[in-house]
């Protein structure tokens, strides 16, 4: 592999995430002991862009235990008396399948992001047969780690999406410029999986204009995001093949461009365009993997990370960008940190039961389009922070057009929501069926006075779904009680309730009204609702914004 060659992987390795924690004070003994640990991921999970990384940026090396990652603050955390990294810089869930598994096959890119991670040669078939070897070696000790372990956690996604998307447009785009350039010569016969540094920045001339950047970069990324949920769920059966019994953690994606601006002197964050790639990630391994049952989801999202440069230089290129990817993606010492303490905070203690992940109901992610790939869609809330415990319900709903903002910047998670606002999701659920003036005619409702709710509640009548508050009025701006929407949502499905039993858990199941039982029983029992957390249903108190979202992201993913 040629220098360059090197370096940009290497760049392109940066994308990759890290993650990490201090260790409060005390928590180390409350955590359940693990006798033996063992880390699977990327550059992230192996410490990669601490000052305590053993080798000097931009080399990598692996299999090193680094001091201050999460993964080593963890492992003093549960007192493990072994501890193995088998964690690579620029791993996918396809390479962590290829070395959890000898039936796995990896794809093209697999060799090359590990041959750069080990800093083996790949220029001639006697490089390959060589490095292949090394693979197998590699291959077997991991399994060896993982069959040992009693800890596993397994941290990958961002290099399935933002990296191999970043690696295949610097293809596309060299492949763009001059075709008698060494480097992309040399690796036509592995497709071009490995351009260049400067191969990258020469075909940024062919590129026209920022759009079609972004447009390409999410091509790829969607195309990486389809590959990653079916080889996630291949890693989770492999390391249960190999060992039944250890704790799974699988540990979530950030965007690690959160910060980037277009510009110095613009404060357009342009960084958070990559959220659409992070939360389908998330989203998948926290609800929708088919192995969602054999681990515990982290939510590590905002970390500290590294700073950034702006994605245009004074000079209107991307080269600062690029040489800061190395560097700036990976979380710091505090990132690393929070992380950390996020893990720890998810695992039992010692006078604990295990803790047994339930299936969810789903939040499926966006669909990937077939071919062509979607317009770049930007979240728009600036009070629904990322951080935030719904915020994969309010982007599920807001990117389905179930549910709108308050105006284009706010959705207001806190607010209450009316009769007439749910009644209108009801109906941009069934995908807004046109009523006729037969219809309305239809409706004994004298109080609907708006036209944007008129046509839904007509239609939420005339099928079951709503009652009015007397034989002739909706009473429309009143705000919906949790027991009216848990009832119109019922009535919605069509479904039956079965076991009257899970309402014995709420100390104010006498107060839900006689209506509302069967709708209560059914919602429970689903889990499409909770309690208040507090012991009770509050079946008269409103219902937020937010907790609406989350109810139906639950619906309607379990409906699917």
């Amino acid at each position: 592999m040629s220098h360059s060659a090197k370096r940009f992987v290497s760049l392109c390795l940066a994308l990759v995430l890290t993650v990490g924690l201090l260790v409060m004070p005390g928590s180390a003994a409350k955590v359940k002991h693990y006798d033996t640990y063992t880390v699977l991921g990327d550059s992230i999970a192996a410490g990669y862009g601490l000052a305590s990384y053993p080798v000097p940026e931009p080399d990598i090396l692996d299999g090193t235990r680094v001091a201050g990652s999460y993964a080593d603050l963890l492992g003093k955390a549960v007192e493990c008396g072994t501890y193995y990294n088998m964690a690579h810089c620029g791993n996918r869930a396809v390479d962590v399948d290829f070395l959890l598994s000898d039936e796995a096959t990896g794809d093209d890119l697999t060799p090359y992001l590990l041959a750069s991670a080990m800093n083996l040669d790949m220029n001639t078939e006697e490089d390959f047969a060589a490095a292949y070897k090394v693979f197998q070696q590699l291959r077997a000790d991991t399994q060896k780690a993982v069959s040992e372990a009693d800890l596993i956690t397994l941290n990958v996604g961002n290099n399935d999406t933002l990296t191999y998307a970043l690696v295949m447009w610097g293809i596309e785009a060299a492949t763009k410029s001059a075709n008698s350039n060494e480097t992309l010569e040399r690796y036509k016969e592995y497709l071009m999986k490995v351009p260049g540094v400067g191969d990258v920045l020469t075909g940024l001339n062919s590129i026209t204009s920022m759009a079609d950047m972004l447009q390409t970069l999410l091509k790829y990324a969607l195309q990486g995001l389809e590959s990653f949920k079916t080889n996630w769920d291949k890693c989770i059966a492999d390391i249960r093949k190999l060992n039944p019994d250890a704790t799974i953690v699988a540990v979530g994606m950030y965007n690690p461009f959160n910060e980037v601006t277009l510009t110095n002197n613009s404060a357009l964050p342009i960084g958070r365009l990559a959220s659409t790639m992070v939360l389908p990630l998330n989203l998948y391994m926290q609800f929708q993997s088919n192995m969602r049952s054999e681990y515990i989801f982290v939510d590590v999202r905002d970390p500290e990370v590294h700073d950034m440069p702006s994605l245009l230089d004074e000079s209107g290129t991307l080269t600062g960008f690029i040489d800061g990817l190395r560097h700036g993606t990976h979380p710091n010492e505090n990132g690393h940190a929070f992380m950390a303490e996020k893990i720890i905070a998810a695992l039992p203690t010692e006078d604990a039961p295990e803790v047994t992940p339930s299936p969810s109901p789903e939040v499926p992610a966006p669909p990937a389009p077939d071919n062509t790939p979607d317009p770049v869609k930007v979240f728009p809330f600036r009070d629904v922070a990322s951080s935030a415990w719904y915020y994969p319900n309010v982007y599920y709903v807001w990117d389905h057009n179930i549910m709108e903002g308050m105006d284009t910047l706010t959705f207001a998670p806190e607010s209450t929501t009316t009769r007439a606002q749910f009644a209108t999701v009801i109906y941009r659920m069934a995908d807004s069926p046109t009523i006729s003036d037969a219809h309305r005619a239809l409706c004994p409702f004298t109080d609907l006075a708006a036209d944007w709710y008129k046509d839904a509640v007509v239609w939420c009548y005339l099928n079951g779904v709503v009652n009015g508050t007397s034989n002739t009025t909706f009473t429309p701006n009143t705000n919906i009680t949790r027991e009216q929407m848990v009832s119109m949502l019922y009535r919605y499905s069509k479904e039956t309730a079965a076991n009257p039993t899970v309402l014995t858990q709420f100390t104010d199941a006498s107060a839900i009204s006689d209506y509302a039982v069967p709708a209560v029983i059914w919602a429970v029992e689903n889990s499409i609702v909770n309690g208040m957390g507090d012991g009770t249903f509050s079946p008269r108190g409103n219902s937020t914004r937010a907790q609406l979202a989350a109810v139906l992201s639950r619906y309607m993913a379990r409906s699917k």
